[in-house]
Parts: structure tokens; sequence; C-alpha cells
């Protein structure tokens, strides 16, 4: 489910689920509205897909801008204006993530204290579990935030990086398991959204994404070259 989490009902601003259904021993794959599954069909006007069709259409569309130079130069245009005008926004979630993080390793400390007396109880004990998985997550996130925050102060002065991740999209599709097909579309795409009436898709690509998906080929290229 390569497209798992990110196809979005346009008309019902819902998730699409993937779902596999068994015919005469074939498998049929299908992408279907989360809210026509809960309030029924009847409240969505196109409630389900092939799901094969949009994995092929985004798939085709990623592979048609890494060998388009006029939809690299649009792609990129987009990235540009999505970072700068996210900014402000990334800044503000760094600045509420650090304050949170720093509330967290104070009460952690707190409650480090307690196992050390003697008097831990079972909550205690859930409670340092808890504050150490929001430890681990909070700082990822604060680790994306700077690459973004990077990326946009410098406007992706690395253009021939960020092509050249958009270029060997191609080559390499059909090499990777389906985990990692799942993975890089994950990194690249934020969002997709089916319009049923119109019968179109609207990729929203992931800024950040196409930038640490460069610096991952940049990466590799460097080890091959020393290799």
């Amino acid at each position: 489910h390569i497209l798992r989490g990110i196809v979005h009902c346009k008309a019902c601003d819902a998730v699409m689920r993937t779902t596999v259904t068994k015919k005469n021993g074939r498998a049929y794959k299908y992408l279907i509205c989360s809210k026509a599954t809960t309030d029924g069909w009847h409240t969505c006007p196109h409630p389900s897909i092939p799901a094969p069709r949009v994995e092929a259409f985004v798939i085709e569309m990623i592979k048609s801008i890494g060998s388009d130079p006029q939809l690299q130069e649009a792609t990129l245009e987009e990235i540009n204006r999505e970072l700068k005008e996210g900014l402000p926004q990334l800044k503000q979630e760094r600045q509420r993530l650090q304050g949170q993080l720093r509330s967290a390793k104070a009460e952690l400390k707190g409650l480090v204290a307690t196992l050390g007396s003697g008097e831990a109880t079972d909550a205690v004990r859930g409670r340092i579990a808890e504050l150490d998985r929001l430890d681990r997550t909070t700082k990822h996130r604060l680790v994306e935030i700077g690459d973004q925050i990077r990326a946009a102060g410098s406007g992706l002065a690395d253009r021939e990086a960020l092509i050249s991740a958009l270029e060997v999209f191609s080559p390499i599709w059909d090499l990777l398991f389906p985990f990692e097909q799942e993975r890089i579309l994950h990194l690249l795409i934020r969002r997709i959204d089916f319009d049923g009436e119109a019968g179109k898709l609207a990729i929203t690509f992931q800024p950040a994404g196409i930038v640490a998906l460069a610096g991952e080929i940049e990466t590799d290229e460097e080890a091959h070259c020393e290799t």
C-alpha cells in the first residue's frame, strides 16, 4: 500500500484508505473514502477508485518531472514558494517543541528521582516510558524542522542536487522493494487529492522531503566515488 495515508477525497476532505478484495481467485486493490465507510457510501459522490490507477498516475507524474525541464522548473518554483511561506509557522513550531522538550525533561528528572527513592508506582514507570517516547519523537521532528528552515533560508540554492533527486526516480523505481517505494513516495509527497467529479488527481509535494532525498542521493554518490 505505497500511498497509505496520503490520498484524500476532495469532496469529503477525508483520507482514502487502501483495501483489498478477492473475487474469483483474484485480488483487487481499491482506495476507499473513509467518510463513506463510516457514514455510508451515499455520503460520498465517489467513494472508491482502483488503487493501481492512482499509483500508476502518481509514479508516471514524478517520472515525467524528472525528464521534463519545464516541469522541473515549475516544481522547484512551487517548492521554493511553499518553503518561504511556511517559514514563520516552522519557527513557531520549533519554539513550541523546544519548550515542550524542556518541560518533559524537567518532569522526567523528577520521576527518575522517585525511582531512585524506591517510591515509584506502575503509573510513574508508565509516565517515564511515555516521556521517553515523547523525547525521541520531538527530537526527530526538530531535526526535520531544522532541515526545512535551512532549506527555506538558502532558497534551495543547490538546484542541481534537487533535479538529480527527481531525475533518478525513474531508473531506480522498478528496482526498489515495496517498502522502499512507499518510503520514497511519502518523502516526496505531502498529500494527493482525488477529485471524483472532475476525474483529476492533484499532487502536493513535500519540499523538505525532496531536499532530504537529494541529500541521500548526494551522499550515496560521494560514497560511491570514494570506493
